[in-house]
């Protein structure tokens, strides 16, 4: 929970002034077809909570492979 907006606004803005920077979600929720979803509102890529440290650091370490 942000206190000024939601996960899904902040990527909203970051993809409209800088398309393309990585966004990675870091989330509790879990629900059918989530990854597309989060995919399509813009995200990166997805992290689960309870994540493992391992885990996370795969994550920021491929989509900043994909960048370069």
């Amino acid at each position: 929970d942000m206190p000024v907006m939601d996960g899904y606004e902040s990527v909203s803005i970051i993809r409209n002034h800088y398309s393309e920077v990585p966004v990675i979600a870091l989330t509790a929720a879990s629900f059918d077809d989530m990854n597309n979803y989060l995919a399509n509102k813009g995200f990166t890529e997805v992290v689960q909570k309870p994540f493992l440290p391992d885990d996370l650091f795969n994550k920021i370490a491929s989509v900043l492979q994909t960048e370069k």
